[in-house]
């Protein structure tokens, strides 16, 4: 099962990540495959890319329960021919509208970051582990960014794709951050929050969950206290 977040319409994947080069669509999607591999042995993706292709969702029989919060997302998801493959459901990643128990679920691009607290982060880790199948697994990423990172990027519109401009407003005492997206066809904004890696270690446990890794980027290089984390956890 597939878990999203609310996105920016103007730009479905913003970047967090100012210190690391630009990679390639297609190389940078692979290496966000990987821990999903290593979690479970098949893939699932709940994103689509630029031309409304769904890769990874080839490699299933069926992605289930898949989740987004945004009704167009949706829509536009249902247009194409893979279609047939997914389980497209409304709702919020807080109370997932699935009843199944399901073997893996995946939230990646950092939709956790959308919750603001840790009662939601508590209400919605709690919710996945009751999805989860004995010994299933959760895998996600968010990030923590480094002082580095908010003082090169605060306040300022940085063009990440041709006409795509995008703005990160961060309040490092609060550790929340406001990211901005303006395209020719309009603007957006959404709010963030992030933990440190203990932090979420500390919450998934209270959650129900044993962290079975923690990785430092998608290629499974080890988690040495940078910005991303990519854990790897499973139910008790």
């Amino acid at each position: 099962m597939a878990l999203g977040g609310r996105r920016a319409r103007a730009h479905r994947r913003p970047r967090y990540r100012p210190q690391r080069q630009h990679v390639g669509k297609d190389a940078e999607r692979s290496e966000q495959a990987a821990p999903f591999e290593h979690a479970f042995g098949r893939l699932a993706e709940p994103d689509y890319d630029e031309a409304g292709d769904l890769p990874l969702a080839h490699r299933l029989d069926r992605v289930e329960g898949q989740v987004q919060k945004h009704p167009l997302q949706l829509q536009r998801i249902g247009h194409h021919a893979w279609q047939a493959l997914l389980d497209l459901r409304l709702g919020d990643l807080r109370e997932p509208p699935v009843a199944e128990k399901v073997p893996l679920v995946i939230s990646p691009f950092r939709a956790l970051l959308h919750l603001l607290s840790n009662k939601e982060r508590l209400l919605t880790l709690t919710r996945i582990r009751d999805l989860l199948k004995p010994d299933g697994r959760f895998v996600f990423d968010v990030f923590s960014p480094s002082s580095q990172d908010i003082a090169a990027t605060h306040g300022r519109w940085i063009e990440r794709e041709p006409e795509i401009f995008e703005r990160a407003d961060w309040d490092a005492a609060e550790r929340r951050l406001t990211l901005r997206v303006r395209a020719p066809g309009g603007e957006t904004s959404m709010d963030l929050a992030w933990l440190s890696q203990p932090e979420w270690n500390e919450l998934l446990e209270q959650s129900g969950f044993s962290v079975e890794a923690c990785y430092g980027w998608f290629d499974r290089s080890p988690y040495d206290g940078g910005a991303d984390m990519v854990f790897i956890a499973s139910g008790r």
